[in-house]
């Protein structure tokens, strides 16, 4: 299910009070938000959340918002998403969430209530590189291999086919992922092989891109 916050939260910039805008935001989709809040940013409750969502709400938006009037992303993440599910041969659901983020993770995999989801933050592909918003000017056409990306990893860790040990411990977690308890449990391996079938996931479901571009490196490196 392709679910798009995009225009949720660019009303958000209208309001007469855009950090309280932004919490009521936050709160309606608390799930979802709080868990790329807590495992990509920070938590949301600490008081340093305060300025980060207060840089986020003053930054620039021209460059995004210009890329929403030239390209269809909703068109492209619902295309990406339909062909990641069938090539995957996916056999639970996975929800792909459209968002605008705080200029933390360009892209990313959640699971909460033991539902996969991956998610892209708009901010990072308009193309152009934005200092206020920390985006990483990614060309939107980027956006289909981000995409297969997550949804690889959602579903390795979601399908009750998957045999891989990340869908053990996103159990033991109570079926949600946690960036931080994941990282110190899981081997040097599996977080390694788990990368390798996101890569070969993007490149199967969105061919034709450069070699670097599947890794999330820039050419020079």
């Amino acid at each position: 299910m392709l679910v798009n916050l995009v225009p949720e939260f660019l009303a958000t910039l209208s309001a007469s009070d855009r950090s309280a805008a932004y919490h009521e935001y936050l709160d309606r989709h608390r799930p979802v938000l709080g868990a790329y809040w807590q495992n990509y940013v920070l938590d949301p409750a600490s008081p340093h959340a305060e300025p980060i969502i207060d840089t986020a709400m003053r930054a620039d938006r021209s460059d995004l918002r210009r890329m929403l009037e030239d390209v269809d992303v909703v068109a492209i993440a619902e295309d990406a998403l339909r062909r990641a599910a069938e090539l995957l041969e996916a056999d639970c659901p996975v929800d792909l969430y459209l968002m605008v983020g705080v200029g933390a993770a360009n892209a990313g995999e959640l699971v909460v209530g033991g539902r996969g989801i991956a998610f892209v933050c708009l901010e990072h592909f308009t193309g152009r590189a934005n200092a206020q918003t920390y985006g990483m000017g990614l060309a939107p056409a980027l956006l289909s291999l981000w995409i297969a990306h997550e949804v690889a990893h959602a579903l390795r860790y979601t399908s009750p086919s998957s045999r891989a040990a990340m869908r053990r411990m996103v159990a033991e977690l109570g079926s949600y992922y946690d960036v931080w308890e994941m990282g110190s449990r899981a081997t040097l391996r599996e977080l390694v092989v788990n990368e390798g079938v996101a890569i070969a996931a993007s490149q199967a479901v969105a061919p034709g891109f450069e070699p670097w571009e599947y890794f999330g490196y820039n050419r020079r490196q």
